[in-house]
């Protein structure tokens, strides 16, 4: 073992690697303790930390051929176990470890030891002039009162959003019997089946007749003044709010039969066109509503620029796809889109005033027959 003078400038010299994790050594309670020993050399320093030249430093060297147990725990009792002074004292523990293949493990403690003054039980405690005056400031709000005063300020936000909403916003400025607007409903598909397109025509004469949705697919072009399909590609994705890619079959259902071959038309790649108009959307402010629907012959691929939007499968998905295109509208508005259903709501109020009398009449009636003797009598059993 190599001993350095107490209290020396060799001891304060003695040279440490950097701090690094030290769980495997061992730990530090009042003295220094060293489990699972396969070091050769170990190092420890016991340094005051307000002068470098009060510490006590030790170098120990265990030979390779020395055998230890592994259970085996060394010890070395702390140098400063106690002390004297008032204030107490504070000391560091560096120490390090090196094994035969000259692992370093390294650490350090900070130790604060407290006066036997400080633990005595009979200590007098310090007079009330020896403590630092402090003026503390409280605030005597009851805890309900902080309670009811944010549900007082969260009620009032709520009917201030409400009367906003209903003054301010488009849904409430709908007068009772105001026909809303319908949703502008953007089809593109890929007319390259014949039975897909005319279930395609089909699927959109159904949805503006009996639902009064606005739909604008490509049959419309011919009916346009211009006959431009970049034009009317143009317009109908500006004007929809929603954009519907209806899944045709495969490429090997094709097989080009009398019936299943491709429509013959001069308004070629329009769905092509109405694919790129999406894919440049998706960056601006208002992107549009995107929605893939399948008919049960649908197993064609879905193009990459709707992959990753809605999917409604039909026609299980009926009622959830009519939903999701009326944005939840009440039925009554969703009934007064189409003239059909206009005259259905009309035979409704219409049966309601005539049909509608007050049952008090009604009961006054049956007495008053009952004693002229021409009104119903009641059934003995």
């Amino acid at each position: 073992m190599e001993v350095y003078p107490a209290n020396s400038q060799a001891c304060t010299s003695m040279p440490f690697g950097p701090l690094m994790p030290n769980t495997k050594i061992g730990g530090v309670t009042l003295k220094p303790y060293i489990v699972s020993i396969v070091h050769d050399g170990m190092r420890f320093r016991f340094q005051d930390k307000t002068t470098d030249l009060r510490n006590h430093c030790r170098h120990i060297n265990i030979s390779n051929n020395a055998p230890i147990d592994d259970r085996s725990v060394l010890y070395y009792d702390c140098y400063w176990p106690k002390t004297d002074d008032k204030e107490g004292q504070n000391h560091i523990l560096d120490f390090e470890a090196e094994d035969e293949n000259r692992v370093v493990n390294r650490g350090q403690y900070y130790f604060n030891v407290p006066t036997a003054e400080m633990l005595s039980k009979f200590a007098a405690a310090p007079s009330i002039d020896d403590y630092s005056k402090v003026v503390a400031v409280t605030m005597n709000i009851c805890i309900a009162s902080v309670t009811a005063l944010i549900v007082a300020t969260l009620f009032a936000y709520y009917i201030a959003l409400r009367v906003i909403r209903r003054y301010w916003c488009k849904d409430y400025k709908l007068a009772a019997n105001e026909i809303p607007q319908p949703t502008k409903v953007l089809v593109i598909y890929s007319p390259a089946n014949r039975l897909h397109a005319e279930c395609v025509a089909s699927f959109v004469t159904y949805l503006r007749t009996e639902y009064g949705f606005d739909v604008m697919y490509d049959g419309d072009i011919s009916s346009t003044s211009h006959g431009d399909p970049y034009i009317w590609a143009e317009e109908a994705f500006r004007l929809a709010s929603h954009v519907m890619f209806l899944v045709g079959p495969s490429e090997v259902n094709n097989h080009f039969s009398i019936y299943d071959k491709p429509i013959i038309t001069a308004h070629k790649n329009v769905d092509v066109l109405l694919l790129s108009f999406i894919k440049a959307s998706r960056v601006s402010r208002s992107p549009k509503e995107v929605l893939n629907v399948f008919f049960e012959h649908s197993t064609g691929q879905v193009p990459i620029e709707t992959r990753h939007d809605k999917v409604f499968f039909l026609l299980k998905d009926w009622q959830k796809l009519i939903s999701f295109l009326s944005k939840n509208l009440l039925p009554k508005r969703q009934i007064m889109r189409t003239e059909k259903g206009r005259c259905f709501l009309e035979d409704l109020t219409r049966a309601k005033k005539m049909l509608s009398v007050n049952s008090d009449d009604v009961i006054v009636k049956i007495f008053y027959l009952r004693a002229l003797g021409i009104g119903p009598s009641l059934v003995q059993y």
